[in-house]
């Protein structure tokens, strides 16, 4: 069984050298162990000859490569070429930004995706005018809503500053399955400068789930319980995020 979902033993790869060839070598020998992939089916992935790839990582008289064949590479293995051959290009903080993106569960990588779109958008604004994605989930049917990648923008300047600083993103209710709290198309307008307050509600995303949550701390600890069922949601720092906290309903 191949290792189809591999955990990259980073720390271990050359990231910034001048011995660009050298490094490459390596970093290709170190992912082909990690993936449990021979020499054969790492040429396959890639799209590039077998004879190309054996005489490149082992003929130490080959002294360079095509740029194509280190793009096919970098893209087999899902990683940048810079991090591939370590020519140390990115950021140190941008580096680690990249590879703390893909630890991570595809649910958050899609809450990123989507609040890199907002945050483009907003930017690229050139007024005083303030937008926020609203996303639209679907419902779930059992307490939670599903995460998506739909989602609408929203003009939230005329809630003036003191709301619109603080607010990042917002939520459609799908259903009525939150009533009396929220009905079918109310907006959740999510801040996270702390968090929540007695009586406010408390957002939270789990594996591909958003729950809408009430905040208790007990001995001094965290719990967060569903607010329609009152069931205590799951923990996991891997897959549990604590988005924020309800800071304004628009009202359908």
């Amino acid at each position: 069984m191949k290792n189809q979902n591999p955990k990259i033993f980073e720390k271990n790869m050359v990231e910034k050298s001048t011995k660009y060839i050298d490094v490459f070598r390596k970093n290709i020998d170190m992912l082909m162990a990690e993936y449990d992939y021979t020499i054969k089916e790492t040429a396959e992935i890639a799209d590039i000859s077998y004879d190309t790839l054996k005489t490149f990582l082992y003929d130490k008289e080959a002294k360079d490569c095509r740029l194509s064949t280190a793009v096919k590479l970098a893209k087999a293995f899902h990683i940048s070429i810079d991090e591939l051959v370590g020519a140390g290009t990115f950021k140190p903080e941008g580096l680690e930004g990249i590879k703390a993106y893909r630890s991570l569960p595809e649910g958050s990588k899609r809450f990123l995706d989507w609040q890199v779109r907002n945050q483009k958008f907003i930017h690229e604004q050139q007024n005083n005018t303030k937008f926020v994605n609203v996303m639209l989930p679907l419902c779930a049917g059992n307490g939670n809503m599903k995460q998506t990648n739909d989602y609408e923008v929203l003009d939230i300047t005329r809630l003036g500053d003191e709301l619109t600083y603080k607010i990042f993103l917002g939520i459609k209710i799908p259903c009525l399955h939150y009533l009396p709290h929220y009905t079918e198309g109310d907006v959740l307008l999510i801040a996270n400068d702390r968090n929540a307050l007695k009586g406010e509600n408390t957002i939270v995303m789990f594996n591909d789930n958003i729950a809408i949550t009430n905040r208790l701390v007990e001995h001094g600890e965290e719990h967060y319980y569903g607010l329609m069922d009152g069931r205590l949601r799951s923990l996991d720092p891997k897959q549990f995020q604590v988005v924020g906290y309800v800071a304004k309903i628009l009202r359908a």
